[in-house]
């Protein structure tokens, strides 16, 4: 296995400050591992709509359902990317709840 390797201080400094950040143990952080699906809403939340307030104010909403922002993001996401992948999951698990009172439409 090769190690990977940094050319200078700057890119090791901002690659630990990145992992600090995503890492660091928030409530928030801890309710994204808890809940896979929260994690897979905020990220499509930020793609969507930018921001990241708006994408947390969003979550949950109950007058922008998680089929609306699905639909918002699939004519903005190029398919086959990673993004895509993420749409296709959330759009997987919309279909497959159980109890769809858990979703926006009943």
């Amino acid at each position: 296995m090769k190690k990977a390797e940094f050319n200078n201080t700057d890119e090791i400094s901002k690659l630990k400050q990145t992992l600090c950040v995503e890492c660091q143990p928030t409530y928030f952080n801890l309710m994204k591992a808890m809940y896979p699906l929260l994690a897979d809403a905020y990220a499509l939340n930020q793609i969507v709509y930018g921001d990241n307030v708006l994408a947390g104010d969003n979550i949950g909403n109950y007058k922008i359902p998680l089929e609306v922002i699905i639909e918002k993001a699939k004519n903005i996401i190029r398919p086959n990317s990673l993004e895509w992948k993420l749409v296709a999951n959330l759009e997987n698990a919309v279909k497959n709840t159980p109890n769809p009172s858990f979703t926006g439409y009943y």
